[in-house]
C-alpha cells in the first residue's frame, strides 16, 4: 500500500478528545513511542538482544501506531506523506553530501 492511500485510509479511525483537538493526536505519539521503547528494552534485556516471532510482531504493531499518529499530524497541516519522504530524503542527501566534503577537507 502506497503511503499516500494508508493516509487516505487511516483519517477515517481519527477520533480526537473534543478538549485537546489535534493536539491528542501528538500526546498519543509520544506514548505509542513510549511504548515501542518499552517492547524493545525488555525484549532486548530478556533475550540476550535476540527477538522472539511474538516480541517481532508487538513491535510491528507498536510501529503502526506511531505511523498512524503521524499520518493524522501531517493530514491534520494538509502534508501528505509524499511530501514528507521526499523532503526527508533530500534533507538526508544533504546531510551525507556535507558529511563527505567534511570528510574531504581532513
Amino acid at each position: 500500500m502506497e503511503f499516500n492511500v494508508y493516509q487516505e485510509n487511516a483519517r477515517q479511525f481519527a477520533n480526537y478528545h473534543k478538549e485537546l483537538g489535534p493536539f491528542s493526536v501528538i500526546l498519543s505519539l509520544v506514548s505509542n513511542v513510549g511504548n515501542l521503547s518499552n517492547k524493545l528494552y525488555y525484549a532486548l534485556e530478556g533475550n540476550e538482544g535476540g527477538f522472539s516471532d511474538e516480541e517481532k510482531l508487538k513491535v510491528a504493531i507498536s510501529l503502526g501506531d506511531i505511523v498512524y499518529d503521524i499520518s493524522n499530524i501531517a493530514a491534520d497541516l494538509q502534508i501528505n506523506f509524499d511530501e514528507i519522504i521526499a523532503l526527508n530524503l533530500k534533507k538526508l542527501e544533504m546531510a551525507k553530501e556535507q558529511e563527505i566534503k567534511s570528510n574531504n577537507r581532513k
